[in-house]
């Protein structure tokens, strides 16, 4: 500060309102002004830094903006972060715009040719505008197909099914893959259907679930007799289909009261024919249910909704927290060969481990991107050797782990041609070991093949 003007001041009677007015604003208003535009751009793009720091349950508005890519609403995340675009230009604008305590384009209409340097000013930040747009919008590669050769230790090469479009054979937005004792793939998209395709690609049947208003299906299974398992999250109930598409049970009420479900985004079952549902929002847990022994068909019996007796809840796990055994968002489930219970806590970024009787084992992982870090894992399969392959839709990518939760390898990373993904959703084993991934926004299933 001009410490004379301040004594000019005080020997003129200033009060302090016309001191910081006349004084001591024209002096800092720069400075002040730049700091927090600084500050101002790093609070509007805090998305990356804030994933990694902020405790679970707490949300700032950029993370709220992010999380809407969980519900595929990647058409509104890009209109608002051309926004937030916009919002950040607009106070550079307006300081480049206003000097000396005047609208810079006051002085240029009393200047030759003034107009007309405004004009190009003007067209020229415009232009800086939407090339920034085209950047976002267009950079991305469309998705490729066909097959390709795959950098692995497990897998040799990746097969492509399907296509973006909503025609047969054709994807949009795939959440999540299932697998029936024949080897044949289930999957389940935004089309609100589900699609019956071959162990080598080949379409063979598709149905329409019975109601997509409130939301569509995200989850999916296979029992322990062979029929395919679907979870609507927003109807809160789970749909048991028969391979061909027949609708045999629905099971499920609104609720955070032990039975009910709210949220219900994944189902496995183990070899007790126990059904284990992970539920996010209102209840972080895992409930465990089981059909009374009177409760199913008799075998070779005409299947019909109404010998289906609902299943009798048996357990819960977890809660909301970070604690060993606590969930915050857990989505996609996995049982292995000795019944245990994985659980991909997706926003804790970790992947927990229960016992059959549903005791907390362990847990590894933590937010990042270097092998062994995860970031939101929404699925994991286990295969007969106990290694573990987990889906990060953060990350783009698919990571391998041993029986010890040791990592092996990483298999993928953002992009569109075959073995990269874009933010994958689920996962799935066939008698083979093949593994097949959900590849959400490039609309289509990558089919990776085992090594012989």
């Amino acid at each position: 500060m001009d410490r004379d003007l301040i004594d000019v001041a005080l020997m003129e009677g200033a009060t302090r309102p016309q001191m910081f007015r006349l004084v001591i604003w024209p002096q800092a208003a720069r400075t002040v002004l730049a700091t927090w535009y600084i500050v101002f751009l790093l609070c509007l793009w805090d998305v990356e830094s804030m994933i990694l720091i902020i405790p679970p349950g707490g949300e700032t508005l950029a993370l709220r903006i992010f999380n809407l890519l969980h519900y595929g609403h990647n058409a509104q995340v890009n209109a608002l972060c051309l926004t937030l675009l916009g919002v950040a230009l607009v106070p550079f604008l307006a300081g480049a715009l206003w000097r000396g305590g005047q609208w810079t384009w006051s002085r240029f209409r009393t200047r030759p040719n003034g107009l007309a340097s405004l004009t190009r000013a003007v067209t020229s930040i415009a232009l800086l505008v939407l090339l920034n747009a085209n950047l976002l919008l267009f950079t991305a590669c469309a998705p490729s197909s066909g097959r390709g050769v795959l950098e692995s230790k497990f897998f040799e090469r990746v097969q492509v099914f399907g296509s973006r479009g909503v025609g047969v054979g054709q994807l949009n937005k795939p959440r999540s893959v299932a697998v029936d004792s024949q080897d044949n793939l289930y999957v389940v998209d935004m089309t609100g259907r589900v699609q019956k395709f071959s162990p080598d690609g080949t379409f063979l049947l598709s149905w329409q679930m019975p109601q997509t208003d409130l939301g569509k299906p995200k989850g999916m299974g296979r029992d322990r007799d062979g029929n395919i398992l679907v979870v609507e999250p927003h109807y809160s109930r789970v749909n048991i289909f028969s391979p061909m598409g027949k609708l045999l049970a629905q099971w499920g009420s609104h609720g955070t009261n032990l039975g009910q479900l709210t949220l219900p985004r994944a189902v496995a079952v183990n070899s007790r024919s126990e059904f284990f549902v992970s539920e996010y929002q209102e209840a972080e847990r895992v409930q465990k249910f089981k059909f009374r022994p009177d409760g199913r068909p008799a075998e070779g019996a005409t299947n019909k909704m109404a010998l289906w007796a609902p299943p009798v809840c048996t357990g819960t796990y977890g809660g909301a927290g970070t604690a060993p055994g606590q969930f915050n968002r857990p989505e996609g489930l996995c049982i292995d060969s000795q019944d245990r219970l994985y659980v991909a806590d997706s926003c804790n970024h970790r992947i927990q481990i229960f016992s059959s009787d549903g005791h907390f084992l362990r847990s590894y992982g933590k937010a990042g991107r270097q092998l062994g870090e995860l970031s939101y894992p929404y699925d994991i399969c286990v295969d007969s050797a106990g290694r573990q392959y987990v889906c990060e839709f953060g990350n783009s990518r698919i990571q391998v782990f041993d029986e010890h939760d040791q990592p092996i390898e990483i298999i993928g990373g953002p992009g569109a041609e075959p073995g990269r993904f874009s933010n994958p959703w689920g996962v799935a084993l066939d008698s083979a070991g093949n593994l097949y991934v959900a590849d959400s926004q490039n609309h289509r299933v990558q089919k990776l093949v085992r090594r012989k």
